[in-house]
């Protein structure tokens, strides 16, 4: 049986398209109040959508100072794989940061689904939304893209 998720007041019944794969990499919305997102040594400044960013934490290689309430710079380690994306849709530029979260267990599932950060609760399922804006989250992940849905 599936489990009902609920993402920003809305429940979707998450059918596992994309096998639990949804934690295998992720975006970062750059803050457009800043027009050099590249700071010396892979810094970045990122804007905070999800009250938290406890999940960069569960990435090795990734930091996380906080400048103020809604801005905080991101640390991206050599080695750690990432690159920016615009989305068209919204025209927002994403650091898309292909590390799978050091949470996931081997068959996929989290291993602190209960006391998982608030950015995993509310992320709205890029497969299983009509939005064009957050379709593209799907679109442009190499995990989801490449992922055979059931």
């Amino acid at each position: 049986m599936n489990a009902p998720v609920k993402t920003k007041g809305k429940e979707w019944r998450c059918l596992c398209l994309c096998k639990s794969n949804c934690c295998s990499d992720f975006f970062l919305k750059v803050n457009q109040e800043q027009e050099q997102s590249v700071l010396k040594d892979r810094f970045f400044i990122v804007e905070n959508d999800y009250g938290d960013f406890t999940l960069i934490g569960y990435r090795e290689g990734l930091s996380l100072e906080k400048i103020d309430k809604r801005t905080q710079i991101i640390r991206i380690d050599d080695g750690v794989k990432f690159e920016i994306k615009q989305n068209p849709h919204n025209q927002v530029n994403y650091i898309y940061i292909k590390e799978k979260c050091d949470k996931l267990l081997s068959n996929g599932r989290c291993k602190i689904y209960r006391a998982r950060a608030s950015i995993c609760r509310s992320i709205e399922c890029p497969i299983q939304s009509n939005k064009p804006h957050i379709k593209w989250f799907a679109e442009n992940s190499e995990v989801l893209k490449n992922a055979n849905p059931a």
